[in-house]
């Protein structure tokens, strides 16, 4: 213990909250407990070296770690809020919010592309034009009629909810709010 140092007496439930948020057993208890407070909406299990390489004990004062993703993928859509554990689950979501809410919409939006993909397509290989035999590993059925890329960035998926929301004729930023931005 630093000379720095003031002992803190925390009850049961703290303590198994500090330690669903370690990131290895390297880790410090004030290691974990000052990522948990100051502000970042990130787990410390989130979070990685930077570099990927691991920080011995001697040097734990020198650690930085980089953001790697939010706790979860909150948005609102027309006033109502939900929330996914995957950006891939917050996109299906959204994009089922919007086809529900207009029978047309799947059909519509299969009509926009970017380079060289589609955003929704009735057959896999379609969203993949210029490659199509990428549609083994990454199209996912969206409902019985429809498929979606799931081999996209958080920008990217950005950008095409931008597309989506044009389509639907909503507004990004208002009516549909990506909370995880």
């Amino acid at each position: 213990m630093s000379l720095n140092a003031t002992t803190v007496e925390i009850d049961l439930e703290t303590y198994k909250a500090i330690e669903a948020n370690r990131n290895n057993f390297e880790q410090s208890l004030g290691d974990i407990l000052k990522t948990m407070l100051l502000g970042e909406k990130v787990k410390v299990r989130d979070l990685k070296p930077e570099n990927n390489e691991v920080a011995g004990p001697t040097d734990r004062k020198a650690r930085t770690y980089t953001k790697i993703r939010p706790l979860d993928y909150s948005f609102t859509f027309m006033g109502s809020h939900s929330s996914e554990p995957t950006l891939r689950d917050a996109y299906k979501a959204i994009l089922l919010k919007l086809a529900y809410s207009d029978k047309n919409f799947l059909e519509r939006l299969s009509h926009e592309k970017t380079r060289a993909r589609r955003i929704v397509a009735r057959i896999p290989g379609d969203l993949f034009f210029k490659s199509p035999e990428l549609a083994r590993n990454h199209a996912e059925k969206l409902t019985s009629d429809w498929w979606f890329d799931t081999n996209l960035s958080e920008l990217q998926v950005v950008q095409r909810l931008r597309m989506a929301c044009k389509v639907a004729g909503i507004q990004f930023g208002k009516d549909l709010v990506l909370d995880f931005l």
